[in-house]
């Protein structure tokens, strides 16, 4: 009896956390900076992170992204996820809320200058299929 109980509640103890440490794409000479990550409801990875030549001097920073679906041993190749033509994207974060609804929110600088950011969101509903997702909306905060 004791012996049953004891592989039942084996059964019903959850599975174990496990941490695995990955680069997404190798190493490169460029800028990367400010990663975000997270799990769809299928089980899917999307991150993000911005990438240039600097911080924000750099107007040709932009905001990348990466998928890893369920199953795949390989991060996609990199793709655009925002970029505000000669303005430097930066500081990008993500959040899947309650809706499913995939949120970027970054900010860009229109002088160069901490003092200038302005807060960029958009959002998106069709983001489970191959590539980058299809953004339903855009706009700043």
């Amino acid at each position: 009896m004791i012996s049953t109980m004891a592989i039942l509640l084996m059964l019903a103890a959850p599975d174990p956390a496990v941490f695995k440490s990955e680069l997404i794409f190798p190493p490169e000479d460029f800028h990367n900076h400010s990663s975000s990550i997270v799990e769809t409801a299928e089980g899917d990875l999307i991150a993000c992170w911005f990438h240039g030549k600097g911080e924000r001097k750099d107007d040709t920073l932009v905001i990348r992204g990466a998928r890893k679906n369920k199953g795949d041993s390989e991060w996609t190749e990199p793709f655009v996820m925002a970029d505000n033509q000669n303005l430097p994207d930066q500081n990008c974060t993500l959040f899947i809320d309650r809706d499913q609804r995939l949120w970027l929110f970054w900010c860009s600088a229109i002088d160069n200058e901490v003092r200038s950011y302005f807060p960029m969101y958009r959002y998106s509903t069709d983001y489970n299929g191959d590539g980058p997702p299809v953004w339903d909306w855009q706009d700043a905060l």
